[in-house]
């Protein structure tokens, strides 16, 4: 495992420094967790065969699947650590998790089967934070994530109230851009295992119709997750129950699990169209039009590579010219004074080919891969806590080549704002 991490922050500043030449084929990769056996809390009965359900449905869709059954705490950190690693800028990825869920006053945490559940600070320390999931698997903003968990939205600790403070169900998630998150129950909802003593599906109702509704050619996710609210409300009121499933969405397009509608064109393949037309025109202005088009997009890091090289030999040639530079450079040293994602984030969305935008996208990525180290060595065994400060050093050498190209873009922009003449 160190010398996979290590790769991987290296291998992730080689592409930050020296671009990509060519996008990389898109994978569909899958986690799927299902826990029954939990020890110190009440068990459950369904969740395992959820998660082989929903195994075999994304088998079946193309999926590369790594399958979990009763997961202890560290096996859980292990495959939610090699699964956020392998995905990459192009990929659909699927989590989906089915067993106890918690939220404490830090956020939400879904529970292996050895938590231990003496308090809410122990509960903490051995499970895991929803807030970092939806973060690692989304920091490369890949093609499309759905990250699915079949959890009751009521308090799994009745019996210890008091021990637990504030602990109840799980609340809402914010989704990073390109995710849709989806909970089995709206807050305070119990996720039905069955609909009476004379229910004979191995399923839970969330899960038997989220299988089916998967299954059915030319829905889109976004349609199948409606109609799977829809019809789990139904079913649950059907027996006197409420329970309608909640979804949070910051997904981009359609994605379809078996394939588009007929004769309608597919989303990627649009854009696929829309870049290689722009990356064949070569000129700033198709560049900037699939930046704004497809800010997420992904050919974003290849398209703002580009127009970083052109800026430099691109000379302002009119005092409007040079106007409009010099109130790009003064911007852009307040978003380097902040030096925050969002400052960097605002500053790429309005100068889609600015000058600096090559440093702005290297200082995100470098922001990025600090915070997911943050997050990873909350979870580090005490054997990866030296690689973890080895890829903190790369990290700090990453910092001072980003320090030192802005330095020198800075010195250009000077240097072209001031020409009375253009001279090379």
């Amino acid at each position: 495992m160190h010398s996979i991490r290590s790769f991987f922050l290296l291998s992730a500043f080689i592409v930050v420094f020296f671009g990509s030449t060519q996008a990389s084929l898109a994978a569909k990769l899958a986690l799927v967790i299902g826990n029954d056996k939990y020890t110190t809390i009440t068990p459950l009965h369904k969740a395992v065969s959820d998660a082989r359900a929903l195994a075999d449905l994304l088998e079946e869709a193309g999926f590369s699947v790594v399958k979990l059954e009763n997961a202890s705490y560290r096996e859980m950190v292990k495959a939610v650590d090699r699964f956020s690693r392998d995905i990459q800028p192009d990929d659909q990825a699927v989590f989906f998790f089915a067993g106890h869920g918690v939220q404490l006053k830090t956020g939400n945490y879904i529970l292996p089967i050895d938590v231990d559940a003496e308090n809410e600070s122990m509960v903490q320390m051995t499970s895991y934070s929803l807030d970092d999931i939806t973060y690692l698997t989304g920091r490369h903003k890949s093609g499309f994530q759905l990250i699915i968990i079949d959890a009751c939205r009521d308090n799994p600790f009745p019996q210890r109230t008091r021990s637990f403070g504030n602990t109840r169900g799980l609340i809402p998630v914010e989704p990073v851009k390109g995710q849709m998150v989806m909970y089995s129950a709206s807050r305070g909802q119990q996720a039905l295992d069955r609909l009476g003593p004379d229910d004979p599906d191995e399923n839970g109702i969330f899960t038997r119709n989220l299988v089916s509704e998967l299954r059915t050619p030319g829905l889109s996710a976004l349609e199948v997750i409606r109609n799977v609210q829809d019809d789990v409300e139904e079913l649950a009121n059907s027996v006197g129950h409420e329970q309608r499933p909640a979804v949070y969405n910051e997904s981009r397009g359609n994605f379809y699990f078996f394939g588009p509608p007929k004769n309608k064109p597919d989303a990627l393949e649009q854009e696929k169209e829309f870049w290689t037309d722009a990356r064949d025109i070569g000129n700033l202005a198709a560049l900037e039009a699939y930046i704004k088009s497809y800010p997420n997009g992904r050919y974003v890091s290849l398209a703002r590579a580009k127009v970083s090289q052109l800026r430099v030999t691109d000379i302002p040639e009119s005092r409007s010219e040079k106007n409009e530079l010099k109130e790009e450079m003064k911007y852009w040293d307040e978003v380097r004074r902040k030096d925050t994602p969002d400052a960097y984030e605002d500053y790429l969305s309005r100068y889609p080919s600015g000058f600096f935008i090559s440093v702005a996208s290297d200082s995100l990525a470098l922001l990025d891969q600090e915070l997911m180290l943050t997050t990873i060595q909350k979870y580090a065994s005490a054997q990866e806590t030296e690689q973890i400060q080895n890829d903190k050093m790369v990290l700090a050498m990453t910092k001072q080549k980003i320090d030192k190209e802005n330095d020198a873009r800075v010195k250009l922009a000077e240097k072209l704002a001031r020409l009375d003449v253009p001279t090379f």
